[in-house]
């Protein structure tokens, strides 16, 4: 978005130690094929089955509140009827796999009074998941954050009239606790808004309804 454009050309300008390989950078996207996409975490086996509008933005809201930090060694990873799965690929199936069962993690009353018991169920895996209490207590400002929307996952991307750079905004502004990624950069503040970016992304992905009919 033209916000993060800006707000990074600075650091480009200044930059002493870093450059880009532009012919890197073309080379890259020519190698990609359709079957890349196709590993990302949000697709048709990771979507929720059978869910209403307002699930689905929900599932998606609540996936990238808590997508980031999977380093360690050895890496967290959980079990998945059988299979072993790691980094952001395993969150969100164990979060699709708790909503499936007894969590209401789609609720913001729920996540609001999230017991440590319980997202410890939910995250467990081989090893606690990194930054286990930062997520917890994101998860709580998250349900907090939605009181602003009268508890509703869907009215919140109405309020951004259903636009993705809108949404941006909207997140940043609004949910600032974890959507509002910014450094400050020689008196500047530099904006990443990385998941608030992956989630807009996320709501227009495979197996998604078209939240975003003009881009």
């Amino acid at each position: 978005m033209e916000e993060v454009l800006k707000s990074i050309q600075p650091v480009i300008d200044d930059s002493k130690h870093v450059s880009i390989n532009e012919q890197a950078v073309s080379d890259f996207a020519r190698s990609l094929g359709k079957e890349d996409f196709l590993k990302l975490e949000i697709a048709e086996r990771t979507i929720l089955e059978n869910d209403s509008e307002e699930d689905e933005i929900a599932f998606k809201t609540v996936f990238n509140t808590i997508n980031f930090c999977y380093w360690g060694d050895p890496k967290w990873e959980v079990d998945i009827k059988g299979k072993k799965f790691d980094g952001a690929h395993g969150l969100i199936l164990a979060v699709k796999k708790a909503i499936e069962n007894v969590y209401n993690l789609l609720s913001p009353d729920y996540l609001v009074s999230m017991s440590k018991r319980d997202w410890h169920k939910i995250a467990g895996g081989n090893i606690e998941i990194p930054l286990s209490k930062e997520r917890l207590q994101l998860l709580r400002s998250l349900g907090m954050s939605m009181q602003k929307f009268n508890g509703s996952f869907k009215e919140m991307l109405g309020r951004a009239d259903y636009d993705c750079l809108k949404l941006v905004g909207l997140l940043t502004k609004e949910v600032p606790d974890f959507f509002n990624d910014a450094v400050d950069y020689h008196g500047k503040e530099v904006g990443f808004y990385k998941r608030a970016q992956l989630l807009a992304d996320n709501l227009h992905s495979l197996g998604s309804r078209d939240y975003f009919p003009g881009r």
